[in-house]
């Protein structure tokens, strides 16, 4: 298990959701990456933190960041693809608190 938020291994607690559809992006190189929500979201201790205090631009900055980073293909990217990423993903996690059930 890896925290979904920012893929540290340290996972600290799971928050369970409901499932909602993929986004589908296409790399550079014209590969599909796809980003899924199925059950439970795990998340580190830091992340857990932020989503507790509903620090929500905090998460997803932390989250960009560690995404971009993991990848190296996204490190190249221009300012425009990078905030197209930055809103997906805000879109992703508005449908986690959306569909949050509750911590387990």
């Amino acid at each position: 298990m890896i925290c979904d938020f920012c893929s540290s291994q340290q996972v600290f607690q799971v928050y369970m959701a409901e499932d909602f559809m993929a986004i589908e992006l296409r790399a550079r190189d014209g590969h599909p990456l796809y980003l899924n929500s199925t059950g439970g979201w795990a998340a580190c201790r830091e992340c857990a933190v932020l989503i507790e205090a509903e620090k929500w631009d905090d998460l997803l900055e932390r989250s960009c960041q560690t995404f971009k980073a993991s990848m190296p293909i996204f490190l190249s990217l221009t300012l425009e693809e990078e905030g197209e990423i930055r809103r997906m993903m805000r879109g992703v996690h508005e449908q986690f608190r959306k569909l949050r059930q509750q911590a387990a």
